[in-house]
């Protein structure tokens, strides 16, 4: 892989990383699974030809400013994909915490006597909403 063919593989993998992010955020994360070879392969192709690019011996097209916004692209691609990631990480650790407690708090109630000395009826279950626009 040529250093000139840089600024063309960054192109592809901030456009996948941006499809990936769109994915997350619609919460269709099931359907990135599909993704995750191709998005493999461009890195790879990406490292090899930025190991293989030198500024001082790279070929006029390649040090055109389609290198510099094809990098800012893949930055910007980069960033909003991890956010995106976390946030639907943090959101989906917080609704299995909140799965959890309800289950435990209902699974403690039924076990114990309440003041009245009558058996505890369990908790109701708490509401759950998820913004997958965040």
């Amino acid at each position: 892989m040529s250093g000139a063919a840089l600024p063309e593989v960054m192109d592809q993998l901030a456009e996948l990383l941006a499809v990936e992010t769109r994915l997350v955020t619609a919460g269709r994360v099931t359907e990135i699974a599909p993704m995750q070879s191709e998005k493999l392969r461009l890195a790879r192709l990406y490292e090899q030809a930025f190991r293989a690019f030198d500024p001082n011996n790279a070929p006029a097209s390649a040090r055109t400013p389609a290198l510099s916004v094809a990098a800012a692209r893949l930055a910007r691609a980069a960033t909003e994909n991890e956010r995106a990631l976390r946030i639907g990480g943090a959101a989906t650790r917080r609704l299995i915490e909140m799965l959890v407690d309800s289950i435990k708090s209902q699974q403690s109630a039924g076990r114990g006597y309440g003041a009245t000395r009558a058996p505890s009826r369990p908790a109701p279950m708490r509401p759950v909403a998820v913004n997958r626009r965040a």
